[in-house]
C-alpha cells in the first residue's frame, strides 16, 4: 500500500461520465470556410445527458466489471429522475442494461470499446458565423493510441446522427476531458495532452491556440504544463482545474510530496494565481486538496 495509484485505476471504482446537449435548433453548416463557434459553460441549461454503457471485461477485469456496471446504472437512474437521458449501449451489455436501468432512459445500440463518453462523444457548440447548434468531433484516437478505439472513434458521429445537428469540423485530436471553458471566452488546457505528439504531431502551440479559439469561441487560453505518461490521458485538464463560473476556478493541489502530481499542481496554482481571464479579471482560484491514493487490490 505504499505506491501511488494511477488516476485511471482509482477512477475505476466509480466511473461514469456524461455529455450534455445544449438546448438549441439543429442547423447544418452552410459551407462557409473556417466558421467560428462558441462552447457554452457546462453548467448551463441543457436538453439531455448522454451516457455510455458498455464496460469491457478485457479492460476492467472480471472482478471489477459488475462494480463498474452498478455504478453506471446508479448514476444513470438518478439523472433520469430529473432530465431526459440517452444511453449508448454495447450489444453485449444490453441484457444487463435492460434489466437494471429504470425510468425513461432511451437505450441506443452502439458498439463501443470503453465507457468514457466525455472523451469520445462530441462537444456541442453554438454558431457564431452560422446560426444554430453544432457538434464537434475531436477525432478521438484512444488517448494517443494507448487503447483500441475503432468503435469509440465513431461514437461522436453516432450521437450527432441521433440529434441531427451539423458537424463543426476540426483537425485537432482532443478528448472532452482535456477541454475546460467558462463560456465567456476563457479556456484552460494542458500542454502534456494537447501538445503531445501522440495526438497532434507537428502542430505548434500557436496553431493549436488558433484552432481552439475558432472552434470553442475563446479569446484567452491558459496553458497548464500537466504531466505526460503517468496516466492514459497524459494529464487531462479536468484532473487539475474546473470553472465554477466565469472568473472562478477550482484547482487541485496534491500535498503528497511523493506523488508525481505534487510539483505539477504547485506549478499550476502559481500560473492560475497570476492569470487573468478574457475579461481582464484576476482569477479567483479556490484550492481543492486531492486525497492521497494508494494501490487498490482489485
Amino acid at each position: 500500500m505504499d505506491a501511488v495509484v494511477r488516476r485511471r485505476t482509482f477512477l475505476k471504482a466509480s466511473a461514469a461520465l456524461g455529455v450534455n446537449t445544449l438546448v438549441s435548433r439543429s442547423i447544418a453548416a452552410d459551407g462557409l470556410k473556417k466558421p467560428r463557434f462558441r462552447m457554452p459553460e457546462e453548467a448551463m441549461l441543457h436538453a439531455k445527458t448522454w451516457f455510455a454503457f458498455g464496460a469491457q471485461k478485457s479492460i476492467w477485469g472480471g472482478r471489477l466489471l459488475p462494480v463498474v456496471q452498478k455504478n453506471l446504472v446508479d448514476i444513470i437512474n438518478r439523472v433520469a429522475l430529473y432530465e431526459p437521458v440517452s444511453v449508448l449501449v454495447d450489444p453485449l451489455s444490453k441484457p444487463i442494461a435492460t434489466k437494471l436501468l429504470t425510468g425513461d432512459a432511451v437505450l441506443i445500440d452502439c458498439p463501443m470499446d470503453d465507457i468514457w463518453i466525455r472523451d469520445t462523444g462530441p462537444l456541442f457548440v453554438e454558431g457564431i458565423d452560422l446560426e444554430g447548434q453544432f457538434g464537434v468531433d475531436f477525432n478521438f484516437n484512444g488517448w494517443g493510441d494507448k487503447q483500441d478505439h475503432d468503435r469509440d472513434g465513431a461514437i461522436a458521429g453516432k450521437i450527432l446522427n441521433q440529434v441531427n445537428v451539423g458537424l463543426a469540423g476540426t483537425f485537432l485530436v482532443i478528448e472532452g476531458g482535456a477541454i475546460e471553458v467558462d463560456g465567456a471566452g476563457t479556456g484552460i488546457f494542458t500542454e502534456s495532452c494537447i501538445l503531445n505528439n501522440n495526438r497532434n504531431p507537428g502542430l505548434s502551440k500557436l496553431e493549436c491556440e488558433k484552432e481552439l479559439k475558432r472552434i470553442l469561441g475563446l479569446e484567452n487560453i491558459i496553458w497548464l504544463p500537466g504531466i505526460a505518461g503517468m496516466d492514459i490521458t497524459d494529464g487531462h485538464t479536468d484532473f487539475y482545474a474546473r470553472f465554477v463560473e466565469p472568473g472562478v476556478v477550482i484547482a487541485a493541489y496534491d500535498s503528497d510530496p511523493n506523488s508525481f502530481d505534487h510539483d505539477v499542481t504547485k506549478a499550476h496554482l502559481e500560473i492560475l494565481n497570476q492569470t487573468v481571464d478574457a475579461r481582464g479579471r484576476k482569477l479567483d482560484v479556490r484550492v481543492l486538496e486531492t486525497p492521497w491514493m494508494f494501490e487498490l487490490d482489485i
